[in-house]
């Protein structure tokens, strides 16, 4: 009939026949909540449908999505706040033109499970009435913007160990780790630990305590909504104890192997001694109670403390050891230059020398030389033969200490030889000058000139000479 109508709420608006069961109208507008909605044949008696409400609600609401962003995956459950789901009739959600995995409205939240997509970037999420729409959007309640990011990974942890009391620094490497608000970062079933984005490439964080073994190491970009999957494990272990170093003290010149003696070193493979400010040595793993250290040279006396790692070096053991480095006695050695062909007297000077003492030497790597102590601080060897070279000379005042020490270094030199001189003759006054030609020629260490000796001339004979070649 010409008088078909609609009342919503007070407003009557015309209405267009569809069946004898079924009319549609054009809604006016009206403030959010709920009307009531009945229909008349005449304008006049309408229906007073009992109970049936007409529900306006809000559209273009700004809502809030937590997490923002999540894996091209898809699966990310998120959960958008800013609208009265059920209030508002509230029936699905999309993700760009993508609808929701999921999705679950309750009286103040909608939770969606984000759909996969193929490229990274940004998307509008929408909640829609009455299923999702094709047109004009005016179905729409509200939207927000959720962001589409590469699936990060994790390549390698350093360290890979580290003391199950927790504290220990961790650097997590890897690839597209972006955080999202805070990063999480999970070992195994310690819970997650917030950590700090350094770069796209890195993510450090501070491991919680947890017992002995091992623990999966996975990142959450968006504040644990999703987490990594690629395994790689960080170690607990025992926190290393040093009790002692065998031995505690050792020349200046360093060289020396110090046995470590202690308690839980792990097999860890990245054992490092640090020696107090003298720099840090890779060390040997020999059991859980013993690791072996190279002492480096300090090239003075003194005490140092000693520590353990075993893990790399970003963790030391804090037992206060310490190692004593100590300097020996001065010893001098001369002449500096001897021949090759042995027999040179080579007289030793030290304090450590007593009348009657054992004084051994060894020059080189040739076996030691017991030397003859002819006075107080002196003694004296024969130089055995050797080939052509500067060696080092090792000496000690005790039968029973190792030669380790080097004090001096001399050098084996062929004995001059002359072949020829020019003039042969000179007169008896002398002031001639004569040159010799012949080998093995050379300056001493000093850089004091050749000596010359003529026959057995008073005074032996000896004058100077100058190299010329």
């Amino acid at each position: 009939t010409p008088s078909l109508s609609c009342r919503i709420g007070r407003d009557i608006m015309s209405a267009f026949y569809e069946s004898s069961s079924s009319v549609s109208c054009i809604a006016p507008p009206h403030a959010s909540g709920n009307v009531t909605f009945d229909v008349s044949n005449n304008g006049v008696d309408f229906s007073g449908l009992t109970g049936l409400k007409f529900s306006y609600v809000r559209s273009g609401l700004t809502l809030g999505v937590e997490p923002s962003s999540g894996p091209l995956r898809g699966g990310t459950l998120v959960t958008i706040t800013g609208a009265s789901p059920r209030d508002q009739g509230v029936s699905s959600v999309t993700f760009g033109t993508s609808a929701a995995l999921t999705f679950e409205a309750s009286d103040t939240a909608v939770m969606a499970g984000a759909p996969p997509v193929r490229t990274p970037g940004l998307v509008t999420v929408r909640l829609h009435l009455g299923g999702v729409s094709e047109g004009s959007g005016s179905d729409e309640v509200g939207s927000a913007v959720f962001e589409y990011v590469p699936w990060p990974t994790v390549a390698r942890l350093v360290p890979s160990a580290g003391s199950e009391g927790g504290g220990t620094v961790v650097s997590v490497v890897g690839s597209d780790l972006s955080c999202s608000g805070s990063c999480l970062v999970r070992f195994g079933g310690a819970g997650a630990v917030e950590g700090r984005l350094v770069s796209s490439t890195l993510v450090v964080a501070k491991t919680p305590p947890r017992a002995q073994g091992s623990a999966a190491v996975e990142v959450s970009g968006n504040m644990g909504a999703d987490f990594t999957d690629d395994r790689k494990v960080f170690w607990y272990v025992s926190q290393a104890s040093l009790f002692g170093l065998l031995p505690s003290s050792g020349p200046a010149t360093g060289g020396n192997v110090v046995t470590c003696v202690g308690d839980s070193f792990p097999d860890t493979g990245s054992v490092v001694c640090r020696f107090g400010l003298l720099g840090t040595r890779a060390g040997q793993l020999v059991s859980s109670t013993v690791v072996l250290c190279l002492a480096p040279p300090s090239g003075r006396a003194g005490n140092i403390s000693v520590e353990v790692s075993t893990n790399d070096g970003y963790e030391y053991t804090q037992s206060g050891a310490r190692y004593a480095y100590t300097v020996p006695e001065a010893w001098s050695v001369t002449p500096a230059v001897l021949s090759t062909a042995g027999g040179d007297i080579v007289e030793l000077r030290s304090a450590a020398i007593a009348v009657g003492s054992t004084v051994r030497v060894s020059l080189g790597r040739g076996e030691a030389i017991y030397a003859h102590s002819v006075s107080e601080g002196v003694a004296v060897i024969i130089a055995p033969p050797s080939a052509v070279g500067r060696v080092a000379v090792r000496a000690t005042a005790s039968d029973s200490a190792p030669l380790e020490d080097v004090y001096a270094h001399v050098e084996f030199r062929e004995p001059p030889s002359v072949t020829s001189l020019k003039p042969t003759s000179v007169g008896r006054r002398g002031g001639a000058t004569v040159t010799a030609v012949g080998t093995g020629f050379a300056l001493s260490p000093a850089g004091l000139p050749p000596v010359v000796r003529f026959g057995a001339l008073p005074s032996d004979g000896r004058v100077p000479g100058t190299l010329l070649s």
